[in-house]
């Protein structure tokens, strides 16, 4: 299987602060493009189309090689990179087309010029440990809700509850064999995320790592989960890796 990498340019230099669901957008305009049928099915459920929470096949990671944080937006020099990668062909056919139809990607009064899209082939992992690096950061929390620090006692238990629930959605199957984690050079990104429609609070936070770390299990859980991602939030620009080695 491959990845898809669309490589694109702020009309006007900008890229938001607050941007934990411009991945989902772009998602929705790319497959909207497609087939409007298949994103609605896979982004809402019911005659109401409420937000559909199920697993997606759909990982993301945006890069941005060149930028300036300031206090509400990001000044972006060159190019901003999109990364995309899934499990089945079928959702690899539908978002690769749908993006050969749009010139022009937008959130939230921003807007995105396509440039160039390139096709990755992936690796295959032949061991039953690897060494992954994040593109995304990781996200891991508990049956609670809370977001956990990696030194938490149930980090690596909940890391393996979304791992199995992740493969389970996607593969069918869950984890053939539970999975050993050990942090190398893992460290924590705090993410800001506006709360809507709560005025108590404007911005709650959540706990996140970037970084390298080794996971051993059954081969074909971590290929297929190198494949999907890992952790919570795949699709909203977390969980994508990459193999170190």
């Amino acid at each position: 299987m491959s990845r898809i990498s669309i490589f694109m340019e702020s009309c006007n230099g900008k890229f938001p602060n607050e941007n934990s669901m411009l991945s989902v957008s772009f998602i929705k305009n790319i497959l909207n493009a497609e087939n409007k049928d298949f994103a609605k099915n896979i982004f809402n459920y019911g005659e109401e189309r409420k937000n559909n929470k199920q697993i997606k096949d759909i990982n993301t990671a945006i890069y941005i090689p060149n930028l300036i944080r300031s206090k509400n937006e990001l000044l972006v020099d060159g190019d901003i990179i999109f990364n995309i990668s899934f499990y089945n062909y079928s959702m690899f056919s539908k978002l690769y087309n749908g993006i050969l139809k749009v010139k022009e990607l937008e959130y939230k009064g921003y807007r995105f010029k396509i440039k160039n899209i390139k096709i990755h082939k992936e690796h295959e992992i032949k061991e039953n440990g690897v060494i992954f690096k994040t593109m995304s950061p990781i996200i891991v929390k508990n049956k609670e809700g809370k977001y956990l620090d990696v030194e938490d006692s149930n980090y690596i238990e909940c890391l393996n509850y979304i791992a199995n629930l992740t493969l389970e959605s996607i593969r069918g199957s869950g984890l053939r064999k539970p999975l050993e984690f050990i942090p190398l050079n893992f460290k924590k990104r705090v993410l800001k995320e506006k709360i809507r429609g709560f005025k108590e609070r404007e911005f709650y936070y959540i706990n996140a790592y970037a970084g390298t770390f080794f996971l051993k299990g059954n081969m074909e859980d971590l290929n297929a989960l190198y494949k999907m991602g890992i952790g919570y939030r795949r699709t909203e620009n977390a969980g994508m890796v990459d193999i170190l080695k």
